[in-house]
């Protein structure tokens, strides 16, 4: 007895309908642009299209790579189609028995199944088709986990970076903090305590000295005298300037917040000493340094010379004025000195008028001689100017600002004196000489000497205001 297969009673893996194309050549057409009139984006979602429409669709334009591939690869043989009629020649010649037997044995189906001569000729032209594309799985894998493998040691380097950059920012921010503790001593609120302090301690110490030198009694030699008289100025002073000093600071002018900490430029010349203000030291030792300390050739050559010259700077002849008011006084006397020049330079325009004067002159002709001895005259001046401002360039910074305004002040008095009693053109070139030679030291000394006293910010004002007062005179 035979066995013929009944339609419907065997498995195929292959499905009946016709094998589904996904690549062709047509692309699929593009979606509609949106419109006013158009179906909103948020609607609900169309039909699916029909299989033959689908099959007709090839790759898109985001299959990318895929595509690519796809076609890179060779082309492989047709599948061909299980019918649903076929059965192994081994099986077409079985009984039911021997067939019921095989159905009812799971690894007798399992041995036909791998067995080549029982295999449809699909099955291996199935397996040709998909053992590229395991390949290529098997390859991609490979890849990935090299990727991955490269992957975690990157993670591993940037890691040991980051460790890295980590101990580096905590090693500089331990730099940080001892930097600053190292320069907390010479933040400016440091600063301003160690001059507060040194101030007290200066007056400490000259009051210390005054009451020794009373306190031990008997008679001291004139050296022991002139040496306790040196010692008590040179602490008066110091105390002065350091005292001078916090109410600059105080004030915001000179030496303050905004301001860098050096010492701000005295007047006189024998004001520029060392007075320690922002040193840690004792009394004693303050007093010990002065003591053993020799003066430099500057400070010797200034003392020598501002001997014998009286006035200067002195605390005793100082106007009780500070801050603002002080520099609007320093302003007035320095407006007064240019004021000064501005009339000399322009008043012999107005004596030259004079027929009384020309008379004594014997310049009151109009010849070219007597013309020659007017104009001479009134500009030999600016000669005596030129040998003032040269002169005061010599020695002003060996006498003092100070006492140099005062020299110009003598030679400016001397030349109008001279030229109000001039009985002679002789006399009277000389006497205009003597007050040039004043106007040179007034007109060069001042302008520095208000620079120097000035805010920063305001020594242009200061010096144009004082020249401005120039057209005044005139």
């Amino acid at each position: 007895m035979s066995y013929t297969p009944v339609s419907g009673q065997i498995y195929s893996p292959q499905p009946q309908q016709p094998p589904h194309h996904f690549y062709s050549a047509t692309p699929p057409p593009p979606p509609p642009k949106p419109s006013g009139s158009s179906t909103p984006a948020r609607g609900p979602p169309l039909p699916p299209p029909p299989p033959g429409a689908s099959q007709q669709n090839g790759p898109s334009e985001l299959d990318g790579n895929q595509g690519q591939g796809a076609q890179q690869q060779p082309a492989l043989p047709p599948i061909p189609t299980i019918d649903s009629t076929w059965l192994p020649e081994t099986l077409k010649e079985k009984n039911t028995t021997d067939l019921h037997a095989l159905l009812q044995d799971p690894a007798l189906q399992a041995a036909l199944l791998d067995a080549p001569e029982t295999q449809h000729p699909a099955v291996p032209a199935s397996h040709q088709a998909l053992r590229p594309l395991i390949e290529s799985n098997l390859q991609l894998a490979t890849s990935l986990l090299e990727l991955e493998t490269r992957l975690a040691q990157h993670r591993e380097a940037v890691q040991s970076r980051l460790l890295a950059l980590r101990a580096l920012e905590q090693q500089h921010r331990t730099k940080l903090a001892e930097t600053e503790d190292a320069l907390s001593g010479f933040s400016p609120m440091a600063l301003y305590q160690r001059l507060s302090g040194s101030v007290q301690e200066q007056d400490q110490l000259l009051q210390s000295l005054e009451e020794s030198w009373l306190d031990e009694g008997g008679v001291a030699s004139e050296r022991e005298l002139t040496d306790f008289v040196r010692r008590v100025r040179e602490g008066r002073k110091v105390g002065f300037l350091q005292r001078e000093r916090k109410e600059r600071w105080d004030e915001g002018r000179v030496g303050g917040w905004r301001n860098s900490l050096q010492l701000p430029a005295m007047a006189d010349g024998d004001m520029k000493t060392h007075i320690g203000a922002f040193h840690n030291e004792t009394p004693s030792i303050i007093l010990q340094r002065r003591e053993s300390s020799t003066p430099t050739k500057t400070f010797q050559a200034e003392s020598r010379l501002s001997h014998y010259i009286p006035g200067g700077y002195s605390p005793s002849r100082c106007l009780p004025l500070k801050g603002r008011k002080m520099m609007h006084a320093i302003l007035a006397l320095a407006g007064t000195s240019i004021l000064f020049f501005g009339y000399d330079a322009s008043v012999m325009s107005q004596v030259n008028t004079n027929s009384d004067y020309l008379r004594l002159m014997d310049a009151n002709s109009s010849s070219d001689r007597d013309a020659a001895a007017v104009g001479g005259i009134v500009s030999i001046w600016f000669l005596g100017f030129a040998l003032g401002a040269l002169m005061v360039g010599a020695y002003a910074d060996h006498i003092g600002r100070l006492k140099t305004i005062q020299l110009g002040c003598v030679w400016g008095i001397l030349g109008a004196a001279l030229q109000a009693s001039a009985m002679n053109i002789t006399w009277m070139m000389i006497a205009r000489v003597i007050g040039g030679v004043g106007c040179g030291h007034l007109n060069t000394v001042v302008p520095i000497w208000t620079s120097e006293l000035a805010d920063p910010h305001l020594r242009g004002a200061f010096v144009a205001v004082e020249f401005t007062l120039a057209l005044g005179g005139s």
